[in-house]
């Protein structure tokens, strides 16, 4: 198991610090010159982007913490992520559910009170918290 708690836990004490307008901005031009497809509904208010590659999630930004999940192919991508100041996990798998997180140490960024039963902190896939806090 992979204990997500201490990186989005740090994401959450540096959000206010943080500015998703200017890391995103960042993002796009990466994705834009590397063949990838941003995937996020500003307008929608979705709480994640979705870098895509060839069809397949690459990485799943959380917009309103500096977190995200990674493959841990894309190097070039993972620089970027560094600069823009996100945590990151990498991920060879968003659907393993191979993660943990102890919602309390991560509230309130993380309300698992409206989580779908199927969603278990104990044991779930970076595309379940996707799912779960879009």
């Amino acid at each position: 198991m992979v204990d997500i708690t201490a990186p989005i836990k740090a994401a959450r004490d540096r959000a206010d610090a943080w500015s998703w307008d200017r890391s995103v901005a960042a993002i796009r031009s990466f994705a834009d010159h590397n063949g990838l497809t941003l995937d996020w509904d500003q307008g929608a208010g979705e709480a994640w982007a979705r870098l895509i590659d060839a069809g397949r999630p690459v990485a799943l930004l959380w917009t309103r913490i500096p977190f995200g999940f990674v493959d841990p192919r894309a190097i070039e991508l993972k620089r970027v992520l560094r600069q823009a100041a996100i945590e990151f996990v990498e991920l060879p798998d968003f659907d393993e559910p191979i993660l943990r997180l102890d919602i309390r140490d991560v509230e309130p960024v993380v309300d698992a009170s409206r989580w779908p039963d199927a969603v278990v902190p104990a044991r779930l896939s970076a595309s379940d918290l996707w799912w779960a806090t879009v």
